[in-house]
C-alpha cells in the first residue's frame, strides 16, 4: 500500500484515481481499517462525475510518514525514493509502461509528473528534446492543408497574425511582453491560452484574466491593438476551418474511429484541444516508431522525449515530415538544464482539458 502511494508521493499535483482501484488497494472505504488509511494518506480534489471524472488524490506527507514509522519502515528522501522507483527506465534496462485515458490521444507515465528538479536527478545525463510552438506548429499546418483544398490563393498567407506567431514566437512574446509588462512565462500562458480560443474578457473565472492579474485595463489594451486584434480574429477563423473540416472527415455525431465509432467532444474547446493531440500523437508515434528501430527508448514527456543518448536531430525530423507530412523543429538540451518555464506547452487548464476529453 505505502509503495502504491510513493509515485503519488513525488508527483507534483493531484492524479486522478478510479474508486475501484482505491478499494483495491484500501479495501471496502466503510470498513472502519479502510476509513483510518484514507483519512491518514489521501487528500482528495477535483470534481466527481460518474462514467466521466473521478476525484483526483495527492499523498498527506505527514500521514505517510507516520505510517511508515509505524511499521518500521525507513522514510527517504524523494531523490532517493525517485531513484529507486525509476532507476530500471534510468538505467535503460526497462521500457516505460504508458496509461492511455483517451485513446489515440496522450499517453501518461508517472514519470512525466515528477517535479523538474527529482526528473534531473533521476535522468542525470540524458538528453532532452521536444516539438518547438508544438501546437501552434502542427495546427497551423493543418491549417494550411485545408486552406489549399478550399482553392484558395496561394500567394496569400493563411492567418497571417498567427503565422507571425509560427514564424518567430520569441517576437511575438517580446511584442506581448512589451504590450503588457508582464513576464515571459505568463506571457507565454496567455498566448497559448488565445491561440485555442480564449477570449479576452474581464470574468475572473477564466484562466487567462488571472493570467493578466485581474487587470481590466490590461485586458482592454489588448483589444485595442491592431496585431491582437487580428492575432484573435484568425485564431478563429483558423479553428472554424480546422472544426468543420473536421467534422466532414469524420462525421458531425460521431466520430468514425478505425475500429468503432467513438462520440465526438461535447465543447468547441475540448474540440481544438482534441484535434491538437491527435496531430501531436501522430508525431509522437513516428519519434517513438523511429527511435525504437534504432535501438533507443524514449520516455515520452507530453510534447517531448527523453533519451538516454544523444540523437540525430535533423534525421529524425526528416523522418517525422516524411511520415506525417509536418515539418517540426526539435530543440535539444541535458536533462535539468532547459529552462522548461518557457517553453511553449499547455497551460495548467487547458492540460486538465486534455485529460478530460470526454
Amino acid at each position: 500500500m505505502l509503495e502504491w502511494c510513493k509515485p503519488l508521493l513525488l508527483q507534483g499535483k493531484p492524479k486522478s484515481v478510479s474508486s475501484a482501484e482505491l478499494t483495491k488497494m484500501f479495501g471496502n472505504q466503510k470498513g472502519q481499517f479502510a476509513a483510518y488509511l484514507r483519512a491518514n494518506l489521501l487528500a482528495q480534489s477535483g470534481t466527481y462525475k460518474p462514467g466521466q471524472n473521478s476525484y483526483s488524490y495527492s499523498i498527506k506527507r505527514d500521514g505517510y510518514t507516520k505510517l511508515a514509522s509505524a511499521i518500521g519502515l525507513t522514510v527517504k528522501g524523494d531523490a532517493e525514493v525517485a531513484c529507486e522507483l525509476y532507476s530500471g527506465i534510468a538505467s535503460g534496462l526497462d521500457r516505460p509502461e504508458y496509461s492511455e485515458p483517451t485513446k489515440g490521444a496522450r499517453r501518461y507515465h508517472a514519470v512525466q509528473n515528477l517535479p523538474k528538479k527529482l526528473r534531473a536527478e533521476v535522468f542525470k545525463g540524458w538528453y532532452d528534446y521536444d516539438i518547438e510552438a508544438a501546437a501552434p506548429t502542427l495546427v497551423y499546418q493543418l491549417a494550411c492543408e485545408i486552406w489549399s483544398r478550399h482553392g484558395f490563393p496561394n500567394d496569400k498567407t493563411p492567418y497571417p497574425a498567427v503565422a507571425r506567431l509560427v514564424k518567430d514566437r520569441t517576437e511575438v512574446r517580446k511584442y506581448f511582453s512589451d504590450l503588457t509588462g508582464l513576464d515571459p512565462v505568463t506571457v507565454k500562458q496567455v498566448l497559448i491560452a488565445l491561440f485555442f480560443g480564449s477570449k479576452l474578457v474581464p470574468n475572473k473565472k477564466r484562466a487567462i484574466f488571472r493570467n493578466l492579474n485581474q487587470d481590466s485595463e490590461m485586458v482592454q489594451r489588448l483589444k485595442a491593438d491592431e496585431y491582437v486584434r487580428a492575432f484573435c480574429r484568425d485564431v478563429e477563423l483558423m479553428w472554424l476551418d480546422v472544426i468543420n473540416f473536421d467534422n466532414a472527415k469524420k462525421g458531425m455525431a460521431v466520430f468514425r474511429g478505425e475500429s468503432e465509432p467513438v462520440k465526438k467532444p461535447s465543447t468547441k474547446a475540448k474540440h481544438r484541444m482534441a484535434i491538437y493531440l491527435e496531430l501531436e500523437r501522430k508525431v509522437i508515434d513516428v519519434v517513438q516508431s523511429e527511435l525504437s528501430s534504432q535501438g533507443v527508448v524514449p520516455v515520452l514527456i507530453h510534447d517531448g522525449f527523453m533519451t538516454k543518448g544523444r540523437i540525430d536531430k535533423s534525421g529524425l525530423e526528416g523522418v517525422i515530415e516524411q511520415k506525417t507530412g509536418y515539418r517540426v523543429r526539435l530543440s535539444e538540451s541535458k536533462v535539468g538544464k532547459q529552462d522548461e518555464n518557457l517553453k511553449f506547452e499547455l497551460s495548467e487548464d487547458l492540460m486538465e482539458l486534455s485529460e478530460q476529453m470526454f
